[in-house]
């Protein structure tokens, strides 16, 4: 049954300072709301005390728990029953790991391990659990790992011994198991082993020309080639001995042999190449030239530049940021070193007050406080220390202008896109801005 927790007031707030930026709020009433940023839903605390995965209209998602908590590298949730048991959840609500196991591991949005322990010493323990007991002394408990509940989503596979299950790497519809023994082996969904002879965890194999897709066993990056690109993780690959960029079928995408060095991000298919002279540049997943080899490093959070269209940069030793849409360069005046820099700011502190550095340039005011909010194009900041917090974003445009019942830049959070704002004001009001930018 699905609940209903909130009552939306709908309020519209256009900043004047932001003309750029059109921004509605509503506010929430709710015992206690989360924004996930990444996935753009709430997770909400119900008057029966039970937690909920909701959409941002407050409508429940799932059934409630003890506890909810997201996980960015597994993009699910887990979950937390009144016993203290765990299991996880997709992100529509549906359970996939039932609450019945003490630990499990996530280890992709389809892939997870439960763990089933036997009771053992403080010297050949696994996991270690205090027990709380009322009015008495709390018992500690030391437990080895017995068997490991394999799961596809919502299914249980099979089960693996100890010696069978040491750790997992998933790559899409494929399962990497490591033995005690540190020998490898490959499962289908269908928990089928391939019957490729692997030595690591790696999703490839590549013997001369010729490369195996270690999951099925069979040739990958070549003509006939059956895998599609849903069902594995990685969708190209740079052959380093004819120096060439390939998608699944074998199709040269670009010619490296050009660059002295080449390396492949598994998460975008994007490409960081060097020059002779060691400069980097980037390619996309498709061989394109994003950007030229004429940078001394270049940004890791590659997931993230595609999201914001600006990826970090060092140029001639200096700090930048350049746009993945056009190679528009930003101004490069500060040393590489200066300062703290995350997602697509440079915090510089200052005796005048912090600065701010951003792909639009260096921010004519000097701020007494300043926070980056996270992997979102915005930074929480106060102009002056008894001035209230306010929200800009990369041009220094004031997106929420006045946030007086807020205490803290920890009372705003936002969604990876930019989209979403929400703010925690006294008396547990809530308000949940949407922001609509005019490029």
């Amino acid at each position: 049954m699905k609940r209903l927790f909130l009552i939306l007031l709908a309020l519209i707030l256009c900043c004047s300072a932001a003309a750029a930026d059109t921004v509605t709020g509503k506010t929430l009433e709710g015992n206690g709301i989360d924004l996930i940023g990444a996935e753009n839903l709430l997770i909400i605390s119900g008057p029966d005390n039970l937690v909920y995965l909701s959409d941002l209209d407050g409508k429940s998602l799932s059934e409630g728990f003890s506890s909810l908590s997201y996980d960015l590298i597994s993009r699910s949730v887990k979950i937390k029953a009144e016993d203290d048991m765990v299991g996880t959840m997709d992100l529509d609500g549906q359970i996939m790991i039932p609450p019945e196991y003490i630990y499990l591991d996530q280890l992709s949005d389809r892939w997870g391990v439960g763990y089933h322990y036997i009771e053992s010493t403080k010297n050949n323990c696994d996991l270690q659990v205090t027990y709380i007991v009322l009015g008495g002394e709390n018992q500690k408990k030391y437990l080895l790992v017995d068997t490991a509940d394999i799961w596809y989503k919502n299914q249980k596979l099979g089960t693996l011994t100890r010696d069978e299950y040491r750790s997992g790497t998933a790559y899409g519809d494929y399962l990497c198991v490591r033995s005690q023994n540190d020998e490898y082996t490959f499962y289908n969904k269908a928990f089928e082993k391939s019957p490729a002879a692997v030595t690591s965890s790696q999703e490839y194999t590549q013997a001369g020309d010729e490369i195996i897709h270690n999951g099925t066993g069979t040739p990958a990056f070549t003509a006939g080639c059956a895998l599609s690109r849903d069902e594995i993780r990685q969708f190209v690959f740079i052959n380093n001995r004819t120096k060439v960029l390939l998608d699944l079928e074998g199709n040269t995408l670009a010619d490296l042999s050009g660059y002295s060095y080449c390396s492949l991000n598994q998460e975008t298919g994007l490409v960081t190449v060097n020059s002779e002279d060691k400069k980097k540049g980037l390619l996309d997943a498709s061989g394109k030239e994003l950007l030229p080899c004429r940078y001394d490093e270049i940004g890791f959070d590659m997931a993230l530049a595609l999201k914001t269209g600006w990826l970090d940069v060092v140029k001639d030793g200096k700090i930048g940021f350049v746009s993945l849409k056009d190679g528009t360069e930003s101004e490069f005046l500060y040393e590489k070193g200066t300062g703290m820099q995350r997602g697509c700011f440079l915090i510089i502190d200052d005796p005048e007050g912090k600065i701010l550095f951003t792909p639009y340039g260096e921010l004519s005011t000097r701020f007494a406080e300043a926070e980056v909010a996270g992997r979102a194009p915005y930074a929480v900041v106060k102009k002056t220390a008894d001035s209230p917090w306010v929200v800009i974003n990369l041009k220094g445009e004031e997106v929420i202008p006045d946030m007086p019942e807020v205490k803290g830049s920890y009372s705003v959070s936002f969604s990876e896109d930019g989209s979403l704002i929400l703010v925690r004001g006294k008396d547990n009001t809530i308000t949940l801005y949407t922001v609509s930018a005019d490029d």
